[in-house]
């Protein structure tokens, strides 16, 4: 799985910057070194349209009706943080290829389900520094995406939980997938979905706002704990 940050903190020199996580290292993504951000990613980042995406992308885009999905992406924009000591904020992406479909489904759901600890806890892995203006601490953030990759407790999780209840019908998708528009597994929208769904398309099925897709209100509701 690809990583990607785009990350600030009080009186940075750099201001907001992207960088790409090559499991050693923070690079950075603005070309400079031949590392873009892939266009879901900056995306992503550059409008504010979700807090909050996890979506998979149809592996022929031309293909309305019962598309195959493809490659996976996840994100979660505005993570307000402190960094070594300083007010920041964490914009955070993750895509994945069709082989790693299952761990980015474990991933993102163990987030959303833990959404309180996984907001903590990612910036104790960034700090102020290194050639990008923040730096990651590799082994300790490899650990951690280890195993919130891995087959989570999550699973056996009681569905009481408004939260686990949510996800778990997110990854059921007992509903199946018959247009392009179940691809979207779940957002947080902060704008209006009229707004939001020309970015996926001008077609009739984009024009009523899916169920998986939920306002920032409803999601404190559920999730913040």
């Amino acid at each position: 799985m690809e990583f990607y940050f785009y990350c600030s903190y009080e009186n940075s020199l750099r201001g907001f910057f992207p960088t790409y996580y090559n499991g050693q290292s923070l690079v950075p993504a603005d070309g400079s070194v031949q590392v873009k951000m892939p266009e879901p990613v900056y995306d992503f980042f550059s409008y504010d349209r979700f807090k909050i995406l996890w979506r998979e992308f149809p592996t022929d885009n031309n293909r309305v009706l019962f598309p195959e999905p493809g490659y996976s992406f996840f994100g979660i924009r505005g993570i307000n943080c402190i960094l070594s000591g300083k007010n920041g904020v964490i914009n955070f992406a993750v895509i994945a290829n069709e082989d790693e479909a299952a761990k980015l489904t474990n991933f993102a759901a163990s987030v959303m389900i833990f959404y309180n600890d996984f907001i903590h806890g990612l910036p104790s892995f960034l700090s102020v520094g290194g050639d990008c203006g923040y730096d990651i601490s590799a082994e300790s953030f490899n650990s951690y995406i280890l195993s919130m990759c891995a087959d989570k407790d999550w699973k056996s999780l009681p569905s009481n939980d408004p939260a686990v209840k949510f996800i778990k019908d997110v990854c059921r998708r007992s509903g199946g997938i018959f247009t392009a528009k179940d691809l979207i597994r779940f957002a947080v929208a902060t704008d209006d979905w009229n707004n939001i769904s020309p970015s996926f398309g001008n077609g009739f099925i984009w024009r009523k706002k899916p169920k998986s897709v939920i306002s920032v209100s409803d999601f404190e509701k559920i999730f913040i704990k």
